[in-house]
């Protein structure tokens, strides 16, 4: 006590309920940053120490013009009179740090609030939840010690149980009904996240994590080519104050970012909700065609299949093929090419070819030499560049047909 405490961890994580039961009937000032006033913070000095908790510190990240309320906080900070407790969804902010170091703080990180294995089963038990142990295993791996998600696991499977008129478990819930009771729980989890979290957000800010969620993870230069945006470094230093939701992971010089995966799941859900079919499609487009100038075809090949963009599909195999043989991709690109309708092979000389080597390569001579006929026949039928292009890949191939050996090269 009398040492300032921060606490922090993503919403949902039970930081305030932790500051209330642990300060039980203590009086306490409660203050919260969304509504609090710069008059809040002038407190008088008196002889009996007081307790100030100051929750939702995160939100001084999204306000400009908030130096004076910062200055108050730290100006109780230092007072012997005053015991702060301090809560938020980010690790201490910069204008903190320093205060932090001076005055000492007790950082309670969000690890620590966490359920552990343990702690879940007890929670489980308490709760009066009937499970095997297999769903057991499997509650504990969807809501990652999440303590908000067990809250709402047990609030939907007692719902589940009144709604069939049972008050006291005594049968455990079948397989179909304990994945119906997850997605449930997921929905309510998802709902809570878009009106208790992201709606206290900028309307840009919103925005820029949606766009970006259709990506695993992401570096500047993809968030500015997804979005057009020329603000991404803002937004990013934002995003990292506002909660703990974004890491950071350098790979050599350049920094990659990646949404945890449950606000990652949430983010794709809300922008199927709120962007249009085709604003969602040209977003994709924007990441594959980043991943294709970049020369990573197999992410690109990803992207433009969600949004089943076949000539943008094509017009990667084909480069794949166009490339230096020592570059090209043919057996890991082979779920791609055996998609291809045989009318579309037909039309390029250098999807022919492809399909001739990548036959090879998975011990379908027979389809390999089909392919490597159908193309001699093109060069047959075919004149100017078409007809060079052809005959260029019928040498290519006699050289490098894997099934062929060496014979007569």
């Amino acid at each position: 006590e009398n040492i300032t405490a921060y606490i922090y961890g993503v919403s949902g994580i039970g930081k305030t309920e932790l500051i209330i039961r642990y300060l039980n009937r203590r009086k306490y000032l409660m203050l919260d940053v969304g509504i609090l006033k710069i008059e809040d913070l002038q407190i008088e000095k008196t002889t009996l120490r007081k307790i100030v908790v100051i929750d939702n510190l995160h939100e001084l990240a999204m306000e400009d013009d908030c130096e004076d309320i910062k200055e108050a906080i730290l100006s109780l900070i230092k007072r012997e009179d005053i015991w702060v407790i301090l809560a938020g969804r980010c690790a201490v902010p910069p204008w903190l740090v320093a205060m932090r170091y001076r005055e000492v703080f007790y950082v309670i990180e969000e690890k620590e609030l966490f359920f552990d294995e343990r702690q879940a089963k007890q929670f489980l038990k308490q709760n009066g939840i009937l499970f095997t142990p297999e769903q057991v295993e499997m509650e504990i791996a969807y809501c990652k010690g999440m303590p908000l998600a067990y809250t709402m696991t047990a609030n939907v499977y007692w719902q589940m149980l009144l709604n069939k008129g049972i008050t006291q478990p005594s049968e455990l819930f079948s397989d179909e009904e304990y994945q119906n009771m997850v997605n449930t729980t997921y929905n309510q989890m998802w709902d809570y996240l878009e009106y208790h979290v992201y709606d206290r957000w900028s309307i840009q800010l919103q925005e820029f994590l949606m766009e970006v969620s259709i990506v695993d993870e992401f570096s500047v230069h993809l968030a500015e080519m997804i979005t057009g945006r020329r603000d991404i470094e803002v937004l990013l230093d934002k995003s990292k104050w506002i909660g703990n939701f974004m890491i950071e992971v350098y790979n050599g010089n350049e920094v990659i970012y990646k949404i945890r995966e449950e606000m990652l799941v949430s983010m794709r859900r809300r922008l199927r909700r709120k962007y249009t079919k085709d604003k969602i499609r040209s977003l994709y487009e924007n990441a594959g065609l980043f991943y294709q100038l970049s020369h990573q075809p197999l992410r690109a090949l990803e992207l433009y299949e969600k949004i089943k963009d076949t000539e943008r599909i094509v017009s990667i195999l084909i480069d794949n093929i166009r490339e230096a043989p020592n570059k090209g991709y043919y057996y890991e690109l082979k779920k791609y090419y055996l998609a291809l309708s045989e009318q579309k092979i037909f039309s390029s000389p250098e999807l022919m070819c492809g399909m001739s080597m990548l036959q090879s390569l998975l011990l379908n001579i027979d389809e390999s030499e089909r392919w490597y006929r159908e193309l001699e026949d093109y060069a047959k039928k075919h004149s100017g560049s078409q007809k060079r292009i052809a005959k260029s890949k019928l040498l290519y191939l006699d050289i490098e047909l894997p099934h062929r050996g060496t014979e007569q090269m």
